[in-house]
């Protein structure tokens, strides 16, 4: 039995390795963080606040569901401004967490380097690629959200104040900019060899329509049996494992997979036209039950919320919202809300019951590692499997890329 600690991946956690029994445990040991705790007897209002310090990679997303589930709570309907940008917030989400993962974590797998920072020296142009991306996304969550880390503008009803017009009309060019650099990205991660793996599990995503649902939507899987947010509970059921802080998942007593791979197998027919269009001319190709293909999912939806985020700008600069704010009025009362959304690496569920002083007295948040890393155990067994007849010290690092190509993030598993 070996131990190692895993590096390259957000959080801390090790993996157990019996190179006699060919099995594989993956251990978090990071301290649970108890914000389901946190958050109770405190003013509704202060909810989401705190619920974006889960996590410093992906906090916009926890606070615009934990809103979202308020807003379900008090019966409140956002108009179409407050939606619009709240799409375009979640766009700069997933390109900021997707260049992070991408680059500074799962690249030095592939260009045999030890660290993301290497890319600088070793890559100067494909660095230049990643700071563009990530410029980008940090400028779109600081006009619309106030700072590029956990939105301040963002309340329950709508904003405390809107973009002003002529900030739109820059992130709209710097968006038109931008595009080639994703393309080259997806490039990038099309021309590397992935490890052969087979993983057949159920992909479960946000669908709603005939479009690439993120925000809004019914929790389908692949095999198009959906269930609203309301019911995540009697489809997710979370268990406790011995050797873990964080929770494991089952969908219908099986592993499952959420995230790009899952929203790229599913919704790429909905993908936008340029992402669309590489994804079609890929040297790997999609639907692909590969979990080392999540990196190129990845790479092609840095691209299609690029697009996205273009588009919803257009909309909003016909729209009259320059600096000017807007919320919906509603009644505080004795009530509970469920919400869902898309996060970088898949569903986020939050429930909130909140009493008649507007206080919290339950919630309950599932996150998008804590649903993956059963499937990723099991990924982590067949290729222990497969590579029994491999020198121990290869297998070590088959597994280890593994784990960071589902990029976990273990300080949201733990929260």
């Amino acid at each position: 039995m070996e131990k190692q600690y895993i590096a390259k991946i957000e959080g801390h956690g090790t993996l157990h390795l019996n190179f006699d029994q060919d099995t594989a445990h993956l251990n978090i040991e990071e301290g649970e963080r108890l914000f389901e705790g946190l958050v109770l007897n405190k003013n509704y209002t202060q909810a989401p606040w705190i619920a974006s310090r889960i996590c410093g990679v992906c906090p916009t997303i926890h606070n615009l569901i934990a809103i979202k589930s308020l807003e379900n709570a008090f019966e409140v309907a956002p108009n179409y401004e407050t939606k619009q940008l709240r799409r375009l917030m979640l766009c700069a989400q997933m390109v900021q967490s997707h260049v992070l993962h991408l680059f500074f974590l799962a690249l030095p797998d592939y260009m045999g380097l030890n660290s993301g920072l290497s890319i600088a020296k070793t890559y100067p142009s494909q660095f230049r690629v990643a700071l563009e991306l990530k410029r980008i996304s940090d400028q779109i969550l600081e006009i619309v959200g106030g700072r590029p880390v956990h939105p301040v503008t963002t309340v329950v009803g709508g904003f405390t104040h809107y973009p002003k017009k002529e900030d739109l009309s820059q992130i709209r060019n710097r968006l038109d900019e931008v595009m080639d650099e994703a393309i080259d990205l997806i490039k990038l991660f099309d021309g590397f060899e992935y490890p052969e793996l087979e993983l057949e599990v159920p992909y479960l995503h946000l669908e709603r329509g005939g479009e690439y649902s993120y925000y809004e939507g019914l929790c389908t899987d692949s095999e198009d049996n959906s269930f609203s947010a309301v019911e995540y509970e009697q489809n997710i059921v979370e268990i406790i494992k011995p050797y873990s802080t964080a929770k494991f998942s089952f969908y219908r007593g099986s592993q499952f997979i959420v995230g790009a791979l899952a929203r790229i197998n599913t919704r790429h027919q909905f993908l936008r036209l340029k992402a669309k269009y590489e994804l079609e001319h890929l040297k790997h190709s999609f639907p692909g039950s590969n979990p080392f293909l999540n990196n190129l999912a990845q790479a092609v939806e840095v691209l299609h919320f690029l697009e996205e985020a273009y588009s919803l700008v257009d909309d909003l600069l016909e729209l009259d919202i320059d600096g000017t704010a807007s919320q919906q009025e509603y009644c505080v009362k004795e009530s509970q809300g469920w919400a869902v959304g898309e996060a970088p690496r898949g569903l986020l569920y939050y429930y909130f019951k909140i009493n008649e002083k507007g206080n919290i007295s339950e919630c309950n948040i599932i996150t998008p590692t804590a649903q993956n890393l059963t499937a990723l155990e099991l990924a982590c067994q067949k290729l222990m499997e497969q590579t029994s007849d491999q020198p121990e010290r290869e297998r070590k690092h088959l597994v280890e890329m593994l784990i960071r190509t589902f990029d976990p993030c273990i300080t949201c598993s733990v929260h």
